[in-house]
């Protein structure tokens, strides 16, 4: 998981999300017209225009079995529309992540659950 927010997020490598995500995802991410990566794919873009200058720190992480517990900071200047219309304001969140990792040694996320989407 730590790889999938450097990748995504961090560097912006959205191509790195068909590798990083099964085309079968399940995941509170707000998108609901699509499946699966595609999810991941539609909505990654949008919130990184909103935030360009995001950077995601992974707190703590707890694993056992093929689940995964992230408490995350995040910050960014709000500079393009999200849920609001442009603010140009830093702003600072923290959270949840509840990750279910399938396939292989490295994994594929299988399911994501953010507890505030």
């Amino acid at each position: 998981m730590r790889h999938f927010i450097d990748e995504t997020i961090n560097r912006k490598n959205l191509e790195a999300i068909d590798k990083l995500v099964l085309p079968t995802l399940s995941s509170t991410f707000r998108c609901p017209d699509k499946a699966g990566a595609g999810r991941a794919q539609a909505g990654h873009p949008g919130f990184l225009t909103a935030f360009p200058d995001i950077r995601w720190t992974t707190d703590e992480q707890v694993a056992e079995g093929d689940t995964v517990v992230s408490r995350f900071t995040w910050t960014g200047t709000q500079r393009g529309a999200s849920w609001y219309s442009p603010t140009n304001r830093t702003v600072t969140v923290w959270g949840v992540v509840v990750d279910v990792i399938r396939q292989g040694q490295f994994g594929r996320a299988a399911s994501s659950w953010i507890p505030w989407a």
